[in-house]
Formats: C-alpha cells, sequence, structure tokens
C-alpha cells in the first residue's frame, strides 16, 4: 500500500477489490443476483472482509462488503438501508469462508460461486476428466455432500475438502476455490467452469456420433508432471 494510507483507506482499496471481484463473476453469469460471496483475508488482524447477505449483486458497493472478526462478527454494525430500515447482514456462509481461512494460511481469498456447469457437476459422482492443460489441475478434485447453507456441517465438510487444492464442488450449490489473492480464486473459479465445459462439449460430441469413440485424455504420466511440474 501507498505511503501514508490510513486504514480506512486500505479497507476502502480492498472493499473496492472485492466489488470489482463481484462484478466480474456477475457479468458473466457465476454469481447469481443474491446468490453467492467473496472475501478476502486482512493479515493485520485475522479478521475477513465478506460481501453481504441477500443483496443485489449487479448493484454491490463498497457498503456492501463488510468486516467481521474471526467469530464472524461485524466489527462496524452498518446503518439500517431503506424504507423498512433493513439491517446490512454478513452473508450467511461466513462461517465457511472462516472456517477455510483457519485451515488453510496460505489463502488470501475465498469465493463462493453458483457457477452453471460446476453445480451441475456437483450433482455426480464424476472426475473431471484430463481432457486440456487447464482441466489436469482439478482432477483430484472433490465434491462436499449436501448440507444447509450456513450450517457448521457446510463450513467444516468444506474446510477439510479444501485442505489441500484449489477447489472443491458443493454438492446442489455450486463451488468454492481459493486463492493467495482474488486475482488467483478468480481465475481458478473461470479455468474450473471452463474446464466443464470442454467436459460437457465432449460428452454431447460423443452423443452426437462424432468418429472416434471416446475423447482422447492427456496421458497419466503426462498428468503427473503437469500437476508437480507445470501446473502449481
Amino acid at each position: 500500500m501507498a505511503s501514508g494510507q490510513t486504514r480506512d483507506d486500505r479497507l476502502l482499496a480492498l472493499k473496492q477489490a472485492v466489488v470489482e471481484t463481484v462484478n466480474e463473476l456477475y457479468e458473466h453469469g457465476l454469481i447469481t443476483p443474491t446468490g453467492g460471496n467473496v472475501s478476502v483475508r486482512l493479515p493485520d488482524t485475522g479478521h475477513i472482509l465478506i460481501t453481504a447477505s441477500q443483496i443485489f449483486k449487479g448493484r454491490l458497493g463498497p457498503e456492501h462488503v463488510l468486516e467481521v472478526d474471526d467469530q464472524g462478527r461485524p466489527v462496524r454494525v452498518p446503518p439500517p438501508t431503506g424504507s423498512a430500515g433493513t439491517r446490512i447482514r454478513p452473508s450467511v456462509e461466513t462461517g465457511m469462508h472462516l472456517a477455510v481461512y483457519a485451515s488453510r494460511l496460505d489463502v488470501g481469498a475465498v469465493i463462493h460461486t453458483h457457477a452453471p456447469l460446476a453445480t451441475v457437476w456437483s450433482l455426480f459422482e464424476e472426475p473431471v476428466p484430463p481432457l486440456t492443460l487447464e482441466a489436469v489441475r482439478f482432477t483430484e478434485l472433490r465434491t462436499v455432500p449436501f448440507a444447509a447453507p450456513g450450517s457448521n456441517d457446510l463450513a467444516a465438510r468444506t474446510a477439510e475438502a479444501l485442505a489441500r487444492g484449489p477447489a472443491v464442488l458443493l454438492r446442489n450449490h455450486g463451488l468454492v476455490t481459493v486463492g493467495r489473492d482474488l486475482r488467483e480464486a478468480v481465475n481458478i473459479t473461470f479455468a474450473l467452469e471452463e474446464s466443464l465445459k470442454t467436459a460437457f462439449m465432449a460428452r454431447l460430441a460423443v452423443l452426437c456420433g462424432f468418429r472416434g469413440g471416446e475423447p482422447a485424455l492427456i496421458p497419466p504420466k503426462a498428468v503427473e508432471f503437469l500437476r508437480k511440474v507445470v501446473i502449481p
């Protein structure tokens, strides 16, 4: 950060980065109008910034990104908004984000989306095929059994499934990705959704009678090499 910035200046810049991340995901249809959440770690305090619950993602502002402590409590309670005096609350999935941060000290950002293809893939017991270089990263992708949104069960299962790796599917619910920062977590979200798009198109090609039978996979030895050496 630039010298002379106050903590409030730094918080506002991070909140704006979260807003821009949500805008990007919303524009690509990976976050729904009120579904999905994004957070970033505040390393100086152990707190996080996280998007508010049930706020229309198409018009999110910095005031809709809340600082919460390691128990999920808002550090500053925002004033009521609208004619009904509704209070802005942290995402119902705050506990899940906190559980991931607690178990992964290398993670600086967590993104939960309702990405369409990832959500469909979560319904089946099917590994991601190594059809492309991007897909190699996800061949060991895990799926968390369905648990109620916002529950301790979902938080614990998600953190356990993300003990290693950049992403996990939530059955019937979407996708969670992590990164050292927001950009890395966003890139992983897009990479997985694109890998699943390729997998679905390959399945469709087989059903349509393309010659050659099953699609060609990257050989296992190449997958192992790529996972260890090329793709972090």
